[in-house]
């Protein structure tokens, strides 16, 4: 497969071969509470009693008494508040893992939807519920809730559960004894199953990677020799990617390239220079990112000068980029680095000062010349269901005529998104955005496992490789959704595994 001896073909070998091996078919799910964080409102819905709750080496354990009475209930309730959940993507069924309770007592799950996003309960809105489980057994029970099971208790709506419109779900734990009694019941799993089943290609392949340019990190590329970058560069020919795409030509006041004569720039590295060079010899096509600025993060979205000040030095670096590299046969475009996202960019008028902004660098690129291509990659959490962010990307894509790709982020790397289920529900609709709108699609595959920062925590963004498992099913699920590309971001994690 691979005429360079080096280790990274060595291990792409490897990781092909485990995969197939690991490729067996079988249902996929997802954790939706696995209940090791005790963020949940407990109440008394009939009767009373008390609550205890405390977290344990396998899950939450609630020590409860209900007092003498009938039909006595308390809840336990997980709501979502402003991130509607999306259960939607080939459903099948729930299962609840537990054990214990009172023998006395019985179990069943409720799901909340919240169709119009206005976080409450209306009347738009309906309650669906499960049978009702019997409780008392202390070794490990997992219960199936089939979807065709779950039946309306409340609410007015279409008669149906919209499973991309969960707002809350909850326990409800039934008393069926009129005396006083006590009960300790631990729960260790909740789960969503879909009917979409892994499927493994020998076709399936990386086309591409995302080059991120520094000289603080350890792999310190801005410091390389044209030998360097000749060789790395022709092992991504050889582990078959035709494409790179430069994340950041120029960084708050360091431009990769040169000569500069840019204000802001007071730092040249002519890293851009030895790349396209090795790109010559390697046949691989570069995009080439524009500026990027750490404050992009924390300006104000709503503010008209955090675009009009970003476009004027955008602009002046699309003019020295392309004075240099726009006549070289390997360039292919551009790269808009400044990441978008569906949760800072939700009301209608932040949209349209994004979308617009968009549109303005584009069209600027464009001018230079239009064959060559100006791409994005936007990432999208859990904070809004699949078909909204499809919405989302139709609205981006009508107002920012020339962008030409969406290539979005898979979100794996931020251990908030399931691959078979999360990553396929929303890149699809994606894709269906760009179809419409006659763009091409693609995914970025994240070959990292984030630690910490942002949107995992507050704290300083840190990360280690992604495991050679869990990157080949990337890779694996997105050749499914049939892409234009699979690029990875980013090729330093790839390095360090």
């Amino acid at each position: 497969m691979c005429t360079l001896i080096n280790k990274y073909c060595i291990i792409l070998q490897f990781v092909l071969i485990f995969s197939q091996a690991h490729y067996i078919k079988s249902q996929t799910f997802k954790h939706i509470d696995r209940f090791n964080i005790n963020k949940y409102f407990k109440a008394f819905n009939n009767g009373s009693g008390y609550i205890h709750d405390s977290l344990v080496y396998n899950g939450l354990c609630l020590k409860y008494r209900f007092d003498t009475g009938q039909n006595s209930s308390f809840t336990l309730i997980k709501n979502y508040d402003i991130a509607p959940q999306d259960f939607s993507y080939k459903p099948d069924k729930f299962t609840l893992t537990l054990s214990g309770g009172n023998k006395y007592d019985q179990i069943r799950v409720r799901f909340w939807e919240d169709n119009n996003f206005n976080r409450k309960f209306d009347e738009n809105d309906e309650i669906f519920a499960s049978d009702y489980f019997p409780l008392g057994d202390t070794s490990l029970n997992t219960f199936q809730i089939s979807i065709k099971s779950l039946v309306k208790i409340e609410g007015k709506g279409n008669n149906s559960l919209d499973l991309n419109r969960i707002r809350a779900w909850d326990i409800e734990v039934l008393s069926k004894n009129l005396n006083s009694h006590t009960g300790t019941l631990c729960l260790n799993d909740f789960r969503y199953y879909s009917n979409n089943i892994p499927k493994y290609s020998d076709k399936a392949a990386l086309t591409g990677t995302f080059l991120t340019l520094n000289y603080s990190d350890s792999s310190k590329n801005a410091f390389w020799n044209q030998q360097k970058w000749n060789s790395e560069l022709l092992i991504m020919k050889e582990m078959g990617m035709n494409k790179i795409i430069i994340q950041f030509s120029a960084y708050q006041n360091i431009a990769w390239y040169s000569p500069s004569t840019l204000p802001f720039i007071t730092k040249n590295i002519p890293v851009l220079n030895k790349i396209f060079i090795a790109a010559n010899i390697a046949g691989i096509q570069v995009f080439t990112g524009l500026y990027f600025d750490e404050l992009w993060y924390t300006s104000n979205k709503e503010l008209e000068t955090t675009y009009a000040d970003l476009l004027i030095k955008q602009k002046v670096i699309i003019d020295e980029l392309y004075n240099q590299f726009g006549t070289n046969n390997m360039f292919e475009g551009w790269y808009i680095p400044q990441e978008v996202n569906d949760f800072d960019w939700q009301t209608t008028t932040k949209k349209k000062m994004l979308f617009e902004w968009l549109q303005n660098v584009a069209a600027y690129a464009h001018k230079k010349n239009t064959s060559k291509y100006v791409v994005i990659s936007p990432y999208f959490n859990l904070w809004q269901p699949a078909d909204v962010i499809e919405s989302w990307v139709n609205e981006l894509l009508i107002t920012a005529r020339d962008i030409d790709w969406i290539y979005p982020q898979d979100g794996v790397g931020t251990s908030l998104k399931d691959v078979h289920i999360d990553m396929s529900n929303y890149c699809s609709h994606i894709k269906r955005a760009c179809l419409k709108q006659g763009r091409k699609f693609g995914i970025t595959v994240e070959s990292f496992q984030q630690l910490s920062g942002w949107p995992i925590n507050s704290g300083v963004f840190t990360a280690v490789p992604m495991s050679e498992k869990q990157l080949n099913e990337q890779v694996q699920e997105a050749y499914q959704l049939n892409p234009n590309d699979i690029i990875l971001y980013n090729w330093d994690y790839l390095k360090k595994n």
